[in-house]
Protein backbone atom coordinates (compact mmCIF):
# COMPACT_ATOMS: atom_id res chain seq x y z
CA UNK A 1 0.00 0.00 0.00
CA UNK A 2 1.65 3.33 -1.55
CA UNK A 3 1.65 6.29 1.68
CA UNK A 4 0.62 9.39 0.74
CA UNK A 5 2.40 12.16 2.23
CA UNK A 6 0.74 15.31 3.16
CA UNK A 7 2.56 18.83 2.34
CA UNK A 8 2.77 20.51 5.40
CA UNK A 9 1.53 24.07 6.32
CA UNK A 10 4.88 25.29 5.27
CA UNK A 11 5.12 23.26 2.34
CA UNK A 12 1.68 24.97 1.11
CA UNK A 13 2.69 28.25 1.45
CA UNK A 14 5.87 27.62 -0.70
CA UNK A 15 3.31 26.85 -3.08
CA UNK A 16 1.55 30.07 -2.56
CA UNK A 17 4.30 31.82 -3.13
CA UNK A 18 5.37 30.02 -6.66
CA UNK A 19 1.62 30.89 -7.62
CA UNK A 20 1.78 34.46 -6.87
CA UNK A 21 5.12 35.20 -8.89
CA UNK A 22 3.47 33.39 -11.62
CA UNK A 23 0.53 35.58 -11.16
CA UNK A 24 2.33 38.65 -11.34
CA UNK A 25 4.34 37.90 -14.56
CA UNK A 26 0.41 36.95 -16.56
CA UNK A 27 -0.96 40.07 -14.52
CA UNK A 28 -2.95 37.76 -12.97
CA UNK A 29 -5.23 39.58 -10.65
CA UNK A 30 -7.61 36.88 -9.99
CA UNK A 31 -5.03 34.28 -9.41
CA UNK A 32 -2.71 37.04 -6.92
CA UNK A 33 -5.52 37.20 -4.50
CA UNK A 34 -6.56 34.03 -4.47
CA UNK A 35 -3.07 33.03 -3.51
CA UNK A 36 -3.11 36.00 -0.91
CA UNK A 37 -6.12 34.77 0.56
CA UNK A 38 -5.03 31.22 0.87
CA UNK A 39 -1.71 31.95 2.19
CA UNK A 40 -3.09 34.57 5.29
CA UNK A 41 -5.31 31.20 5.85
CA UNK A 42 -2.44 29.21 6.07
CA UNK A 43 0.08 31.61 7.96
CA UNK A 44 -2.53 32.02 10.59
CA UNK A 45 -2.53 28.15 10.59
CA UNK A 46 1.24 28.09 11.35
CA UNK A 47 0.58 30.43 13.94
CA UNK A 48 -1.45 28.43 15.88
CA UNK A 49 0.26 25.18 15.39
CA UNK A 50 3.84 25.79 15.16
CA UNK A 51 5.94 26.76 18.08
CA UNK A 52 9.16 27.14 15.60
CA UNK A 53 10.02 30.54 15.68
CA UNK A 54 11.85 30.38 13.03
CA UNK A 55 9.33 28.86 10.98
CA UNK A 56 7.33 31.70 11.89
CA UNK A 57 9.60 34.94 10.77
CA UNK A 58 10.02 32.78 7.39
CA UNK A 59 6.42 32.46 6.90
CA UNK A 60 5.84 35.98 7.36
CA UNK A 61 8.50 37.05 5.03
CA UNK A 62 6.46 34.66 2.07
CA UNK A 63 2.98 36.07 3.13
CA UNK A 64 4.58 39.62 2.67
CA UNK A 65 5.73 38.88 -0.61
CA UNK A 66 2.38 37.63 -1.77
CA UNK A 67 0.69 40.27 -0.52
CA UNK A 68 2.93 42.75 -2.60
CA UNK A 69 2.59 40.95 -5.43
CA UNK A 70 -1.29 41.08 -5.18
CA UNK A 71 -1.09 44.95 -4.10
CA UNK A 72 1.57 45.84 -7.43
CA UNK A 73 -1.15 44.32 -9.76
CA UNK A 74 -4.33 46.24 -8.30
CA UNK A 75 -2.41 48.96 -8.66
CA UNK A 76 -1.65 47.70 -12.50
CA UNK A 77 -5.08 47.47 -12.65
CA UNK A 78 -6.22 50.55 -10.98
CA UNK A 79 -3.83 52.69 -12.69
CA UNK A 80 -5.60 51.68 -16.48
CA UNK A 81 -9.05 52.68 -15.30
CA UNK A 82 -7.69 55.97 -13.79
CA UNK A 83 -8.69 55.22 -10.22
CA UNK A 84 -5.64 57.03 -9.12
CA UNK A 85 -6.40 57.44 -5.46
CA UNK A 86 -7.36 53.66 -4.97
CA UNK A 87 -4.20 52.90 -6.80
CA UNK A 88 -1.72 55.46 -4.93
CA UNK A 89 -3.48 53.26 -1.58
CA UNK A 90 -2.54 49.93 -3.08
CA UNK A 91 1.39 51.68 -3.59
CA UNK A 92 1.39 52.74 -0.07
CA UNK A 93 0.38 50.14 1.45
CA UNK A 94 3.00 47.78 -0.87
CA UNK A 95 5.56 50.28 0.21
CA UNK A 96 5.45 50.25 3.66
CA UNK A 97 5.56 46.06 3.23
CA UNK A 98 8.94 46.72 1.41
CA UNK A 99 10.09 49.14 3.69
CA UNK A 100 9.45 46.66 6.54
CA UNK A 101 11.02 43.31 4.47
CA UNK A 102 14.22 45.35 4.07
CA UNK A 103 14.51 45.59 7.22
CA UNK A 104 13.81 42.22 7.94
CA UNK A 105 15.30 40.24 5.53
CA UNK A 106 19.31 40.52 7.15
CA UNK A 107 18.41 38.88 10.15
CA UNK A 108 16.53 36.18 8.47
CA UNK A 109 16.95 32.15 10.06
CA UNK A 110 19.20 31.06 7.38
CA UNK A 111 19.40 28.03 9.55
CA UNK A 112 15.71 27.13 8.90
CA UNK A 113 16.06 27.49 5.09
CA UNK A 114 19.11 25.26 4.95
CA UNK A 115 17.11 22.81 7.06
CA UNK A 116 14.18 22.23 4.54
CA UNK A 117 16.71 22.77 1.63
CA UNK A 118 15.33 25.92 0.18
CA UNK A 119 18.43 28.31 0.62
CA UNK A 120 17.97 29.01 -2.98
CA UNK A 121 14.76 31.10 -1.62
CA UNK A 122 17.27 33.61 0.45
CA UNK A 123 18.66 34.14 -3.26
CA UNK A 124 15.38 35.13 -4.76
CA UNK A 125 14.18 37.23 -1.75
CA UNK A 126 17.15 39.85 -2.06
CA UNK A 127 16.14 40.44 -6.08
CA UNK A 128 12.29 40.30 -5.21
CA UNK A 129 12.72 43.00 -2.58
CA UNK A 130 14.86 45.25 -5.05
CA UNK A 131 12.09 44.18 -7.50
CA UNK A 132 8.98 45.59 -5.84
CA UNK A 133 11.41 48.46 -4.55
CA UNK A 134 11.80 49.44 -8.02
CA UNK A 135 8.34 49.11 -9.18
CA UNK A 136 6.64 50.70 -5.85
CA UNK A 137 9.12 53.81 -5.96
CA UNK A 138 8.79 54.65 -9.63
CA UNK A 139 4.65 54.00 -9.59
CA UNK A 140 4.53 56.11 -6.44
CA UNK A 141 5.89 59.48 -8.03
CA UNK A 142 3.37 58.51 -11.21
CA UNK A 143 -0.18 57.85 -8.92
CA UNK A 144 0.95 61.07 -6.57
CA UNK A 145 1.60 63.38 -9.59
CA UNK A 146 -1.80 62.24 -11.93
CA UNK A 147 -3.53 63.03 -8.57
CA UNK A 148 -1.93 66.27 -8.71
CA UNK A 149 -3.08 67.09 -12.25
CA UNK A 150 -6.76 66.01 -11.19
CA UNK A 151 -6.88 68.75 -8.81
CA UNK A 152 -5.75 71.24 -11.14
CA UNK A 153 -2.19 71.39 -10.81
CA UNK A 154 0.45 71.46 -13.35
CA UNK A 155 3.11 68.85 -13.91
CA UNK A 156 6.00 67.91 -15.87
CA UNK A 157 4.15 64.63 -16.98
CA UNK A 158 6.67 63.80 -19.72
CA UNK A 159 9.64 63.84 -17.26
CA UNK A 160 7.32 62.34 -14.56
CA UNK A 161 7.74 59.38 -17.18
CA UNK A 162 10.44 59.50 -17.99
CA UNK A 163 11.87 59.20 -14.44
CA UNK A 164 9.68 55.93 -13.56
CA UNK A 165 10.91 54.54 -16.56
CA UNK A 166 14.79 55.20 -16.02
CA UNK A 167 14.27 53.80 -12.61
CA UNK A 168 12.47 50.64 -13.31
CA UNK A 169 15.61 49.95 -16.20
CA UNK A 170 17.82 49.75 -13.29
CA UNK A 171 16.74 46.35 -12.31
CA UNK A 172 18.75 45.94 -15.39
CA UNK A 173 21.87 45.48 -13.82
CA UNK A 174 21.08 42.09 -12.61
CA UNK A 175 20.42 40.54 -15.82
CA UNK A 176 23.63 39.53 -16.36
CA UNK A 177 24.75 38.17 -13.18
CA UNK A 178 25.00 34.55 -13.66
CA UNK A 179 24.15 33.59 -10.23
CA UNK A 180 21.01 35.75 -10.47
CA UNK A 181 20.03 35.22 -14.07
CA UNK A 182 17.50 32.62 -13.20
CA UNK A 183 15.70 33.71 -10.83
CA UNK A 184 15.99 37.56 -11.74
CA UNK A 185 15.28 37.24 -15.74
CA UNK A 186 11.28 37.19 -14.82
CA UNK A 187 11.97 40.31 -12.90
CA UNK A 188 13.78 42.18 -15.27
CA UNK A 189 11.59 41.90 -18.10
CA UNK A 190 8.10 42.96 -15.97
CA UNK A 191 10.84 45.97 -15.12
CA UNK A 192 11.28 46.75 -18.48
CA UNK A 193 7.68 45.82 -19.95
CA UNK A 194 6.54 48.61 -17.68
CA UNK A 195 9.34 51.08 -18.38
CA UNK A 196 8.52 50.67 -22.04
CA UNK A 197 4.37 51.54 -21.15
CA UNK A 198 6.16 54.63 -19.42
CA UNK A 199 8.30 55.74 -22.35
CA UNK A 200 4.76 55.19 -24.39
CA UNK A 201 3.11 57.71 -22.60
CA UNK A 202 5.88 59.91 -22.50
CA UNK A 203 6.55 60.37 -26.25
CA UNK A 204 2.73 60.78 -26.93
CA UNK A 205 2.66 63.36 -24.64
CA UNK A 206 5.30 65.00 -26.40
CA UNK A 207 3.85 64.42 -29.41
CA UNK A 208 0.57 66.30 -28.37
CA UNK A 209 2.79 69.49 -27.32
CA UNK A 210 3.58 69.77 -31.11
CA UNK A 211 0.35 70.74 -31.41
CA UNK A 212 -1.90 73.18 -29.65
CA UNK A 213 -5.19 71.67 -27.76
CA UNK A 214 -7.56 73.14 -25.82
CA UNK A 215 -10.14 71.88 -23.27
CA UNK A 216 -13.16 70.20 -24.18
CA UNK A 217 -16.17 72.22 -22.71
CA UNK A 218 -17.41 70.77 -19.39
CA UNK A 219 -20.73 72.15 -19.16
CA UNK A 220 -22.74 74.89 -20.44
CA UNK A 221 -22.11 77.31 -17.77
CA UNK A 222 -20.40 80.35 -19.13
CA UNK A 223 -17.54 82.49 -17.84
CA UNK A 224 -17.98 86.51 -17.38
CA UNK A 225 -14.97 88.66 -16.99
CA UNK A 226 -15.77 91.79 -16.41
CA UNK A 227 -14.63 95.41 -15.18
CA UNK A 228 -16.35 98.43 -13.02
CA UNK A 229 -19.06 98.83 -15.42
CA UNK A 230 -21.76 96.54 -13.59
CA UNK A 231 -24.61 97.60 -15.06
CA UNK A 232 -23.24 96.12 -18.87
CA UNK A 233 -21.99 92.88 -16.10
CA UNK A 234 -25.71 92.47 -15.72
CA UNK A 235 -27.39 92.95 -18.70
CA UNK A 236 -25.09 89.75 -19.37
CA UNK A 237 -25.98 87.91 -17.07
CA UNK A 238 -29.79 88.29 -17.18
CA UNK A 239 -29.21 87.56 -21.30
CA UNK A 240 -27.59 84.33 -20.28
CA UNK A 241 -30.38 82.95 -18.10
CA UNK A 242 -32.96 84.10 -20.10
CA UNK A 243 -31.43 81.32 -22.30
CA UNK A 244 -30.90 78.93 -19.80
CA UNK A 245 -27.12 79.56 -19.31
CA UNK A 246 -25.74 79.70 -16.04
CA UNK A 247 -23.15 82.43 -16.42
CA UNK A 248 -20.25 82.12 -13.82
CA UNK A 249 -19.13 85.76 -11.95
CA UNK A 250 -16.19 85.56 -9.90
CA UNK A 251 -17.23 87.75 -7.30
CA UNK A 252 -21.06 86.12 -6.78
CA UNK A 253 -19.34 82.53 -6.32
CA UNK A 254 -17.66 81.05 -2.95
CA UNK A 255 -14.19 81.51 -2.06
CA UNK A 256 -14.17 78.04 -0.12
CA UNK A 257 -11.06 79.10 1.42
CA UNK A 258 -9.37 79.45 -1.98
CA UNK A 259 -7.18 82.18 -2.69
CA UNK A 260 -8.51 84.61 -5.68
CA UNK A 261 -6.07 82.50 -8.63
CA UNK A 262 -7.16 79.31 -7.28
CA UNK A 263 -10.87 80.99 -7.29
CA UNK A 264 -10.73 81.80 -10.77
CA UNK A 265 -8.41 78.28 -12.00
CA UNK A 266 -11.13 76.24 -10.22
CA UNK A 267 -14.54 78.62 -11.63
CA UNK A 268 -12.92 78.61 -15.31
CA UNK A 269 -12.61 74.87 -15.18
CA UNK A 270 -16.25 74.23 -15.03
CA UNK A 271 -17.26 76.47 -18.29
CA UNK A 272 -17.29 75.96 -21.83
CA UNK A 273 -16.94 79.36 -23.22
CA UNK A 274 -15.93 83.41 -21.75
CA UNK A 275 -17.38 86.45 -22.72
CA UNK A 276 -14.50 88.97 -21.69
CA UNK A 277 -16.41 92.54 -21.57
CA UNK A 278 -13.91 95.19 -22.23
CA UNK A 279 -14.68 98.84 -20.47
CA UNK A 280 -12.66 102.05 -20.35
CA UNK A 281 -12.22 101.86 -16.48
CA UNK A 282 -8.49 102.79 -16.12
CA UNK A 283 -6.95 106.15 -17.18
CA UNK A 284 -3.31 106.34 -18.53
CA UNK A 285 -0.86 107.99 -20.02
CA UNK A 286 1.79 106.01 -22.34
CA UNK A 287 4.36 108.00 -24.89
CA UNK A 288 2.61 111.47 -24.07
CA UNK A 289 -0.62 109.99 -24.99
CA UNK A 290 -4.15 109.65 -22.34
CA UNK A 291 -6.86 107.24 -22.89
CA UNK A 292 -8.95 105.12 -20.72
CA UNK A 293 -8.05 101.10 -21.19
CA UNK A 294 -9.53 97.57 -19.65
CA UNK A 295 -8.44 97.03 -16.08
CA UNK A 296 -5.00 94.60 -16.41
CA UNK A 297 -6.85 92.07 -14.53
CA UNK A 298 -9.68 91.78 -17.25
CA UNK A 299 -6.71 91.62 -19.94
CA UNK A 300 -4.99 88.82 -17.85
CA UNK A 301 -7.92 86.94 -17.53
CA UNK A 302 -8.96 87.29 -21.57
CA UNK A 303 -5.47 85.79 -22.55
CA UNK A 304 -6.03 83.01 -19.53
CA UNK A 305 -9.09 81.98 -21.47
CA UNK A 306 -7.64 82.11 -24.82
CA UNK A 307 -4.82 79.55 -23.67
CA UNK A 308 -7.45 77.34 -22.49
CA UNK A 309 -10.19 77.25 -24.65
CA UNK A 310 -8.99 78.52 -28.11
CA UNK A 311 -9.78 81.81 -29.16
CA UNK A 312 -13.22 80.36 -30.76
CA UNK A 313 -14.33 79.69 -27.75
CA UNK A 314 -13.74 83.36 -26.28
CA UNK A 315 -15.91 86.52 -27.08
CA UNK A 316 -14.66 89.90 -26.68
CA UNK A 317 -17.56 92.54 -25.76
CA UNK A 318 -15.60 95.77 -26.32
CA UNK A 319 -17.28 99.02 -25.72
CA UNK A 320 -16.48 101.41 -28.49
CA UNK A 321 -13.17 103.62 -28.23
CA UNK A 322 -11.61 101.45 -25.63
CA UNK A 323 -8.26 100.01 -27.21
CA UNK A 324 -7.22 96.84 -26.67
CA UNK A 325 -3.12 95.88 -26.35
CA UNK A 326 -1.49 95.48 -30.01
CA UNK A 327 -1.10 91.58 -29.32
CA UNK A 328 -5.09 91.43 -28.99
CA UNK A 329 -5.74 92.77 -32.55
CA UNK A 330 -6.35 89.59 -34.30
CA UNK A 331 -9.26 88.83 -31.49
CA UNK A 332 -12.64 88.88 -33.23
CA UNK A 333 -14.56 91.68 -30.86
CA UNK A 334 -18.42 92.64 -31.09
CA UNK A 335 -18.32 96.17 -30.71
CA UNK A 336 -20.95 98.12 -29.09
CA UNK A 337 -21.77 101.68 -28.09
CA UNK A 338 -23.22 102.27 -24.51
CA UNK A 339 -25.81 98.91 -23.47
CA UNK A 340 -25.62 94.99 -24.96
CA UNK A 341 -28.76 95.20 -26.31
CA UNK A 342 -27.39 97.18 -29.41
CA UNK A 343 -25.59 93.88 -30.25
CA UNK A 344 -27.77 91.21 -28.85
CA UNK A 345 -28.39 89.19 -32.25
CA UNK A 346 -24.90 88.80 -32.54
CA UNK A 347 -24.74 87.22 -28.70
CA UNK A 348 -26.71 85.25 -29.69
CA UNK A 349 -25.41 84.13 -32.80
CA UNK A 350 -22.52 83.34 -30.74
CA UNK A 351 -23.80 81.09 -28.36
CA UNK A 352 -26.35 79.30 -30.68
CA UNK A 353 -22.53 78.25 -32.14
CA UNK A 354 -21.17 77.02 -29.86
Amino acid sequence: MQTIEIPSSFEKLLYEFSRSAQAIQMYDLATADASLYQATAIYEAISTESHNKNELVAAKFLVDFIDVSARVLRYIFAFSEEWYSKSLEELQEAKRICDQMTITFPSLPKDFFEEQNITALLNQFQYLIVFYNYIVEASLAISKGLIEKSEGHYIDEIGMYKKAATQLKRMNQYSGQTDSESSARPMVDFCNKMAETYERKANRLEEKRKHIEFLSPTDRKVFIVHGHDRGILLELKAMLKDLKIDPIILSDEDDDGKTVIEKFEHYGRLCAFAFVIITPDDWVENNGKKYFQARPNVLFELGWFCGRYGRDNVRVLRQEETPLPSDLNGLITIDFNKQLEEVYRRIISVLQKI
